[in-house]
């Protein structure tokens, strides 16, 4: 788990020195697999990336905007809009397909996608945040804790890959994710 945090927080600082569609290039861009038949193999292993997208908070139009858009940047690379789940605090915002935000209701989220093996699952956050954890309007802040229960139960030992995105989300970052 640790492994993906760390790989989670590069993306994150890649994101905010490099312009979006610089990173969308790099994500376009053609990779050459090893040819070395040893190593042809495992480059050719397929994971079928499951994604939930909250936002903690509706203060910021940024953070529903950053939900949507990241929704279409994960379609538009492969992963079925069946396979993705929204969570938004902005009740006019909610409907059939995006669902209210709450620590609850991402457990649900994650639960519905109805993971197995051979599945990844793409968790991101974004709210303002403090040292306990990331701002759930008019809830208790989703702490490390909190998320870390979530993840054990409903990710398992499937990869994993969080991007938590507000200030403080560093905590995230803990022994009790690792």
């Amino acid at each position: 788990m640790g492994r993906l945090l760390l790989a989670a927080t590069i993306l994150a600082m890649a994101m905010a020195t490099v312009g979006c569609d610089q990173l969308n290039q790099l994500a376009r861009s053609p990779t050459t697999a090893p040819k070395h038949p040893k190593y042809a193999a495992k480059s050719q292993r397929y994971v079928n990336w499951k994604a939930v997208l909250m936002t903690g908070d509706n203060e910021i139009v940024a953070f529903d905007n950053g939900r949507e858009k990241l929704a279409q940047a994960l379609q538009a690379h492969g992963i079925k809009p069946q396979n993705i789940r929204q969570l938004t605090m902005k009740k006019e915002l909610q409907s059939d397909n995006v669902g209210q935000s709450s620590k609850k209701n991402l457990a649900l989220a994650l639960r519905n996608l109805k993971l197995k093996k051979g599945d990844g699952c793409f968790v991101h956050i974004t709210s303002h945040g403090t040292p306990e954890g990331i701002v759930m309007r008019d809830q208790a802040p989703l702490s490390p804790f909190d998320l870390h229960r979530i993840l054990r139960r409903h990710c398992k030992r499937l990869p994993t890959v969080v991007m938590a995105v507000g200030c403080y989300t560093g905590v995230f970052n803990s022994k009790t994710l690792k």
